[in-house]
């Protein structure tokens, strides 16, 4: 099976022509109530589009909402002129925009995300966005119309055919050429992720102009941001990843040719999401954040006009999470840098089982954010004011901003775009309130900042990369997207659409706020917080460094151990995360820098509850991050069938496999599930491994001993199924009754997070005969205590899976190196014994260790209590059972720590 269609031709010969014509619609057609739909433009009524009466009635349901019967047609036209008619979920987003003076540039047909605007010197105004449409990316884009309506889309001819596409953004020059500037992969093949580069193509008048490729480095080129200088040259920087770490580069197009890339920076630690700004007198300035230090902190640093390097110089440097900057400069010759602040040793060891200790040390990857200005004045770093919390006011706001963009005027007023958390109402079966992110505008004046001006029908995620610009006359355009998502199911996106608008200066009852800057005084980095020590950040290293060097033979491959987690969520989860999990972008910088993981997979819900779209970024951020043999990411979703069935995650090595959907009794009345389901057929595990079996993908179930998402252990198939969650950051162990880690009072399930039940615990499953290897991952929240170990020969996405199945694993809440061995036979294996079975056991710990079980068929077989840190045991058992044993031995720390290895099953014939 292929993941990729076959290339085919696009979508008019004038793309194959590298021509396309920005068209008017006729000047006589109406603007509302359109009976004729142009053909290329007809909406498909998609059975994943919705509409918000539909999500009112099914408010109390985590389900993606599905087209009205009649096709949702509208008398509401879109801000394109002439429109098409468009469903009705579009028809309520339209209002909603007009009424907060937005536009719509969607109709409907694709999922519409990371919009670009841009004005050249005329007055004319364009924006670009990237449209998931049939399977693959197109880059979209308008232009603005005299009378104020925008024309239809046009489509800019990429690279590929059937594209991926990352963050198109619009550029003019001095010679009012329209630049798009986008990264792209190409080169993928099944199995593989390909080679993302940088690109660029100019219009010229009515005709496209030549593709300029940027870069040709092997390694990703992404997350780029596009900026002009006064003589119009543009600027570009990106993450550049040439050694596997995330790099800061540069190019300038001067009117005539594009420079070669220039590395900003080349530390061995990641740098982060590049944003730059050019002074008055060319110097570009770029901030980016870093975790050089250990944790994440911004640095400014400069390229000069001739291409000379300026210094690095810290500008937010504490124990916080402090990132994703951005930069502006002022005609004074100030330069304002923005970020977003987070919690202290973000992402760092907690979790459940810490918690209940007092031992806490980290946030979780959606900690408490806020926006964070500061003014950079001859060297000097100056705060400026705290933007106004809960602002605008109403009782479902909180004070979360994130994502911020800075730009300056042309009358030198400061602009100041961020996201901003918003609640929607209690939702039934006290499930919590959900959530969305909106887009907010303020400016700085003498007084302060502004009262931030709420943008129209905005909530979404929050990682949407929205782009402001400066406008002719001083005001602000921005182009944004939203996912339309309603009020009565904020956590639920419906469809994914783009917006303009244009933000005029702030006014007053006296009249216009003039720009202007209040007294500023130095900035302060935030203190730790007081009873949390300093993180150890050279301790992990050395751990982390003895793992990556440890071998162990296996048969003909030299095995290397590869540490990850295989149960992370983010906010495309709808049910916690938009609040508690983070971004999904920022999985990856936890995973790469944080827990310095080898591999992993993001594991939300359905890939994003059904929704064809997130699990396209889904699938497409896991090829922008491959970066091995540094980082290896799995594609991955989970798959939430609730007790007895259990929850599951499931992974491939190859992209393209759509979300097995839930086998549900047809007795079901409602919308489809989209997070999780109950009310399945008896056979739905076992329709799961049939699928699975066709696609090469493998599944592990977790929290089987909890009485929400567990399992009875009804079903398994070893082939599919190998290994199993034995433990889990955010709750339990589930391995058996007084056992480390396991809920300690089985009398009362309900104290349990996600409830008790005994039939779940894993020695049930042995006793079953069942064939499961170990894991430990994390699930919502849990940060930095669960590691899944894998012995590989080599760290690429298919040897992972591979060695999984073989069972070649164990599970850790730390950097413990395990191998247990019985009779020469490595963990995960089957074979059979005449009599006596020698085991062997060696471990390095991260503390002294307390304990060592050796354990037989469910049942204690021998314990030594070693004290020390690094063990070698051997012990041989005289006396198996006749027929089937198994064997696995757990190890505890002093400190609490616990590693369980994967078992050996031994059959004897006991004599």
């Amino acid at each position: 099976m292929k993941t990729r269609p076959a290339f085919v031709a696009l979508l008019t010969s004038a793309v194959l022509a590298g021509v396309l014509l920005l068209a008017r619609l006729p000047n006589d057609a109406v603007q509302s109530g359109v009976d004729q739909a142009l053909a290329q433009e007809q909406p498909a009524k998609k059975k994943n589009a919705g509409n918000k009466k539909a999500a009112a009635k099914a408010q109390t349901k985590d389900d993606h909402p599905v087209a009205p019967a009649d096709g949702g047609e509208s008398r509401q036209s879109a801000g394109v002129k002439n429109a098409p008619p468009v469903t009705e979920f579009l028809q309520d987003l339209i209002g909603a925009a007009r009424t907060g003076g937005a536009q719509v540039l969607s109709n409907g047909d694709s999922y519409d995300d990371f919009a670009s605007i841009a004005q050249t010197s005329d007055g004319a105004v364009y924006a670009a966005y990237s449209a998931y449409f049939d399977g693959h990316d197109q880059i979209r884009m308008h232009r603005r119309l005299a009378d104020g309506w925008w024309s239809t889309r046009t489509y800019v001819p990429t690279a590929t055919a059937r594209a991926d596409i990352w963050m198109p953004q619009l550029a003019v020059d001095a010679k009012d050429r329209v630049w798009v500037i986008w990264s792209e992969q190409t080169f993928s093949e099944y199995g593989k992720s390909g080679n993302w580069d940088l690109y660029a193509r100019p219009l010229l008048g009515d005709s496209w102009g030549k593709l300029e490729r940027l870069t040709n480095d092997a390694k990703p080129d992404i997350n780029p941001h596009v900026t002009v200088d006064a003589k119009k040259n543009i600027h570009i920087v990106w993450q550049a990843h040439p050694q596997n770490n995330g790099d800061v580069q540069y190019v300038k197009f001067d009117g005539e040719s594009w420079s070669k890339p220039l590395a900003v920076t080349s530390d061995e630690q990641s740098d982060w999401y590049p944003h730059v700004a050019v002074d008055a007198g060319g110097t570009a300035w770029i901030a980016f954040d870093s975790y050089r230090r250990g944790d994440y902190d911004v640095y400014l640093t400069s390229v000069s006009p001739n291409g000379e390097l300026g210094k690095v110089q810290p500008i937010a440097q504490s124990s916080y999470y402090e990132a994703h900057a951005t930069v502006a400069c002022g005609a004074d010759g100030d330069v304002w840098v923005a970020w977003e602040q987070g919690g202290h040793n973000w992402g760092k060891d907690q979790g459940y089982w810490l918690k209940k200790e007092s031992r806490d040390q980290g946030t979780t990857l959606g900690s408490t954010r806020k926006v964070r200005v500061a003014c950079v004045r001859k060297g000097e770093v100056l705060a400026a004011p705290d933007i106004p919390e809960g602002e605008p006011a109403g009782p479902q706001q909180r004070s979360l901003s994130s994502s911020a963009e800075l730009a300056v005027t042309n009358d030198g007023r400061l602009w100041l775009r961020y996201r901003q958390m918003i609640f929607g109402p209690q939702r039934a079966n006290n499930r919590g309130r959900g959530k969305g992110w909106t887009e907010n505008i303020t400016t700085l004046s003498a007084e302060g900042w502004t009262t931030p001006v709420m943008l129209a029908a905005s909530p979404g995620r929050i990682s949407v990369f929205s782009r402001i610009t400066p406008a002719n006359d001083g005001s602000l355009f921005v182009a944004y997207s939203s996912d339309a998502r309603a009020v009565e199911n904020y956590h639920r996106p419906i469809q994914d659409t783009v917006l303009v608008t244009q933000i005029a200066k702030p006014k007053k009852e006296e009249g216009e706020i003039k720009p202007g800057l209040p007294t500023l005084a130095a900035y302060k980095a935030p203190a730790p917080p007081a009873g949390i020590p300093e993180w150890n950040a050279a301790r992990e290293e050395k751990q982390v460094a003895a793992i990556r060097a440890h071998r162990t033979k296996l048969g003909e491959d030299n095995c290397q151990i590869v540490r990850g987690d295989l149960h992370r969520h983010t906010e495309m989860s709808w049910d916690v995360g938009p609040g508690n999990d983070g971004s999904y972008l920022d999985f990856y910088r936890y995973m790469i820098d944080v827990a310095a993981f080898d591999f992993g997979s993001l594991t939300d819900h359905q890939g994003g509850g059904h929704y064809p779209y997130w699990w396209w970024l889904t699938e497409k951020s896991c090829d922008m991050y491959y970066l091995a043999p540094r980082f290896v990411p799995l594609y991955g979703y989970e798959r939430s069938v609730r007790f007895p069935h259990g929850h599951r995650n499931v992974f491939h090595a190859n992209r393209g496999y759509p979300i097995f959907p839930f086998q549900t009794k047809l007795a079901k009345a409602g919308v489809f599930e989209g997070i999780g389901a109950g009310d399945v057929v008896e056979n739905d595990t076992k329709l799961l491994y049939e699928y699975l079996k066709g696609t090469g993908g493998l599944c592990i179930s977790h929290t089987s001993a909890t009485s929400s998402m567990g399992t009875d252990w009804r079903d398994n198939d070893p082939w599919i199924e190998p290994v199993v969650e034995i433990y889990q950051g955010a709750r339990n162990s589930a391995e058996a009754l007084t056992m480390p880690r396991v809920h300690e009072t089985p009398d009362e399930p309900d104290k349990a997070p996600g409830g008790f039940q005994e039939k779940g615990l894993l020695w049930n499953a042995y006793q079953k005969g069942y064939r499961l290897g170990t894991t430990s991952s994390s699930d919502h929240g849990s940060t930095h205590i669960s590691y899944s170990m894998v012995f590989t020969p080599q760290n690429d996405r298919h040897t992972i899976l591979n060695a999984i199945r073989k069972r070649q694993t164990y599970g850790g809440t730390d950097n413990l190196i395990v191998e247990f061995w019985a009779n020469g036979k490595f963990q995960g294996s089957e074979f059979e014994a005449k009599d006596k079975v020698q085991l062997k056991l060696k471990v390095t710990g991260t503390s002294r260790i307390k304990q060592i079980q050796f354990i037989r068929n469910n049942a204690p077989l021998r314990t030594e209590t070693p004290g020390e840190e690094q063990v070698e045991l051997n012990f041989t058992d005289t006396l198996p059972q006749p027929g089937l044993n198994w064997y696995y031995a757990r190890v505890l720390q002093e400190d609490g720590e616990v590693a369980w290895s994967s078992p050996v099953w031994v059959v004897t014939d006991g004599k």
